[in-house]
Formats: C-alpha cells, structure tokens, sequence
C-alpha cells in the first residue's frame, strides 16, 4: 500500500508539470501495488487521455466504470468515455505546409529538403534547451521529412491542440539549439476534416 501511495504522489507531480510519459510510468507503479484502487487506475486513464493516446484511455476508463460501478471515479470516468466516443468519431485533420530558406541572391530562396517536422499532441512550451528539444522530439506522435519541393504533409490526426516543431535541414546556427535561425515552433488547432497551414521560411543560412 504505501508503495503504491508513493508512486501515485510521484504520478500526480509528474502530471502537473504535463510530463505524462513519466507520469503513466508512475501511476502504472501505482496500480501494480494497488490493483483494486479505482483512484490510482482512474489517474492512470486520464494521464492517456491528457497524452492523447486515447485507445489506452479508453480501454483504462472502462476497467474503472467495472470497478468503481456508480461511485466517484466510475460516473467521472463514463463521461470521459463518452468524449472519447466523440473525438474517435469525428474525421481526422492533418498539418500539411512549404518549408524554405534563403540560398544567395542570384537564386533567391530554395526548398528546404529534408526538413523534419515533429507533431506532438498538446499544448507544449517551445523548447530553449538540447533536453527540452530532444523531449519533443521523442514525444511525438507524428513526423516526416520535406520532400523534394520543400512540401510536407501530415494526415490522420485527431481534432485537437497539436505543437510542431519543424528544424530546417539547410539553415546554420552557432548550435542545434538556435530557436531563430534553425528550428521554427508553432502551436496549432486541426479541426476535423481539415488540414492546417503552417509553412516556414527560414531565412538566410548563416555561421
């Protein structure tokens, strides 16, 4: 019992600060020690759910409603349920835009071929440091790379609040990290059935 109570401190810490991959770790501890607490498992769903991943909430939630029946976490845990119904039935959006950057004078800018994109699911901060940015990166729930006209094109996303995080493949800085020069982050809405704009010039290449 009180390990399970000290993983599920560590899960709801984790949570706030929205590091939900630690925090279904956590909460994951939780229930193993404490199968039979519908609290811990009800965490658990809505950390999935908060991540996006919401197969895994759904399939969490149900096993809450069959242990908790008409209580707190059972009756909290149908309405969630019941969202998750609705987004899974609606038509899926997409990202989709043109990426290029600054080659010379003479030929003015060019697709910048073989930029990544990263679309996490979420509202995240944009990322100042190599850590924040590999986090991002692992997070992701979709990328690709720009193709030969600098174009991209990303489908089958939920309705939703997504963070794209686009480094250019071309344009130089002093490091990795250089939010101006190399990397573009953009918060954006995909509404169903429709695909958002967020294209991105990168300007001048750069030492």
């Amino acid at each position: 019992a009180e390990a399970g109570e000290a993983a599920f401190k560590a899960g709801r810490a984790y949570l706030a600060r929205e590091n939900y991959a630690m925090a279904a770790t956590s909460f994951c501890a939780a229930v193993s020690a404490s199968p039979e607490n519908a609290h811990f498992r009800y965490d658990l769903a809505y950390t999935y759910y908060s991540a996006g991943n919401l197969d895994f909430a759904a399939t969490t939630f149900q096993q809450v409603t069959q242990m908790a029946g008409n209580g707190e976490w059972g009756i909290s845990a149908r309405t969630y349920l019941l969202k998750i119904s609705e987004i899974q039935n609606q038509p899926p959006g997409g990202i989709r835009g043109t990426l290029v950057y600054y080659f010379n004078d003479n030929f003015g800018n060019k697709p910048d071929v073989g930029a990544e994109v990263y679309v996490i699911q979420g509202d995240k901060e944009d990322p100042t440091t190599i850590r924040d940015l590999v986090s991002l990166e692992f997070a992701a729930c979709k990328k690709t790379r720009a193709d030969g006209n600098g174009d991209y094109d990303i489908e089958g996303l939920r309705p939703g609040t997504y963070s794209v995080l686009i480094e250019s493949a071309h344009t130089n800085g002093q490091s990795r990290i250089n939010m101006v020069h190399r990397h573009d982050f953009e918060l954006v809405t995909v509404h169903s059935g429709r695909d958002a704009d967020i294209s991105h010039d990168f300007g001048m290449t750069w030492d």
